[in-house]
């Protein structure tokens, strides 16, 4: 198990010793758990050392970065100043993928999503091999309901690190669900999923129209209600879509995509509410999209004829 305290005074002697990217190691593998030091004094030579580092001519951004990061457990002031260290290490290409990281963190914890996973994905991209970023980017990519992605990320973070418990763990309870569903169930949904992120509804209709109604499941609810709603079969995809909801009334994306089941419908009223209710419970995620769908909607209902085309309430 990472202890706390060890990390935390491990990395004030790496840093001292000059080996930035040791600390900040070591700083992240403390970090990703949800716990704090036992001992003050080793709250107290971290805090010593980030006020040394940051009097330096020339800062180790990337670290300063990473021990503002730490510090906002205590102040939550210091989360903008472990962003502005951070974009200067990107600037300065001093371990960029540790800086988008710790940006990251930041938005995650103000839930801040989109933004949140975009970070995490540069992270990446900066170090594929980044076992942190990588399992913080299938968590996001796994709230979205993009298990594809979620799985691909976590294979990647295990094969990094197979010894890591904290990354084995995660894969463990990234597949859980994996195992619960019957190989095919599962490669259908997968593929279903591809089509889906290309528009390609037919596709998707004609790949889960086989096994939908044997899984109660709510991403292949929402994959078959859409892409009925989008192939001319749209009363029939929006109750598809309102049974996700019996299995997760929580989810945003469902309102979101009911909405605009209601759209293809021809009744914006109906969709009005549901784009709502998207915007009420989406937390941190973009939500440039819904907002616009939302003012169509309210700037046609005026306009919409008093008997809209049918569909299922």
């Amino acid at each position: 198990m990472d202890q706390f305290d060890a990390l935390l005074v491990k990395a004030v002697a790496q840093a001292r010793l000059g080996l930035d990217g040791d600390a900040i190691t070591s700083l992240n593998r403390a970090l990703r758990h949800d716990r704090v030091e036992t001992r003050p004094t080793a709250f107290l030579s971290a805090l010593a050392l980030t006020g040394e580092l940051g009097s330096r001519p020339r800062r180790p951004t990337s670290l300063l970065a990473t021990l503002h990061r730490y510090l906002r457990i205590y102040d939550a002031a210091q989360a903008s100043v472990a962003v502005r260290y951070a974009e200067q290490a990107i600037a300065a290409g001093d371990h960029p993928a540790d800086a988008h990281l710790t940006i990251g963190i930041v938005h995650l914890k103000h839930n801040r999503r989109a933004r949140a996973l975009a970070s995490f994905r540069a992270a990446v991209a900066a170090e594929p091999r980044h076992p942190i970023a990588l399992v913080r980017a299938a968590n996001l990519h796994g709230l979205r309901g993009d298990l594809p992605e979620k799985d691909r990320l976590m294979t990647a973070a295990f094969e990094v690190a197979p010894e890591d418990h904290w990354v084995a763990e995660a894969l463990q309870a990234a597949t859980q669900y994996l195992q619960r569903q019957p190989r095919d169930f599962r490669a259908a949904v997968w593929m279903a999923t591809a089509f889906f992120n290309e528009n390609q509804f037919v596709e998707v209709r004609d790949v889960l129209e086989p096994i939908v109604h044997h899984h109660k499941e709510r991403n292949t609810y929402l994959l078959y209600g859409t892409a009925l709603s989008r192939t001319g079969r749209v009363p029939e995809g929006i109750r598809w879509l309102e049974q996700s909801l019996e299995l997760d009334a929580d989810f945003w994306f469902t309102y979101y995509l009911i909405g605009v089941a209601w759209t293809y419908a021809g009744d914006y009223r109906a969709a009005i509410p549901k784009f709502e209710e998207a915007l009420r419970r989406a937390g941190g995620w973009d939500m440039t999209e819904t907002e616009y769908a939302l003012k169509v909607a309210r700037e046609m209902a005026p306009h919409q004829s008093a008997r809209p085309a049918p569909a299922a309430r």
